[in-house]
């Protein structure tokens, strides 16, 4: 067995361990100890890490959105994680393969978003109705309800910018 300072020669070749191997940005893509143990990465171009291999047979996946957030990730022990980001790079949303969830995945913010903009025009279309009648109340009900759904329509379009 060899030590880690030791250096074996192999097909006229010396090496010392560990083995480091990096590409052309400097990122260590493949390591191998004196006990046979080794690793090998990959990266994207933005040199986020996108898989992880082993002499132990474990693997991991990566995904990066656009910003380089983690998006999702996956293992060979079957595990995995989804996240989604706010513009700030804050996460909303949250998802595993043991069933844990926080947020709300952008897949159902545009239903929310188009059902709002449908009770924003509803509620335009009353506050002209009651303002045409000088009715000072309905007018007062009708603008309040319109202030609060183009509120909730802003803090949707903040977790998502695209929406």
């Amino acid at each position: 067995m060899k030590k880690l300072s030791e250096t074996y020669e192999e097909l006229g070749i010396a090496f010392t361990f560990p083995i480091e191997i990096r590409n052309a940005d400097g990122y260590l893509t493949y390591c191998e100890d004196s006990a046979g143990f080794w690793y090998k990465r990959k990266y994207d171009a933005k040199g986020n890490k996108i898989y992880y291999e082993d002499s132990d047979a474990i693997w991991c996946k990566y995904e990066y959105d656009a910003d380089g957030n983690e998006t999702y990730y996956d293992n060979s022990n079957g595990s995995w994680c989804k996240y989604e980001y706010d513009a700030s790079g804050n996460v909303t949303y949250f998802e595993n393969s043991y069933g844990d969830t926080e947020g709300t995945p952008r897949s159902e913010l545009r239903p929310a978003i188009d059902t709002i903009n449908m009770y924003i025009a509803k509620c335009k279309e009353s506050l002209a109705y009651h303002k045409h009648l000088n009715n000072a109340m309905a007018c007062q009900k009708w603008g309040d309800r319109l202030k609060n759904l183009e509120s909730t329509k802003l803090v949707i379009k903040h977790i998502d910018k695209d929406i």
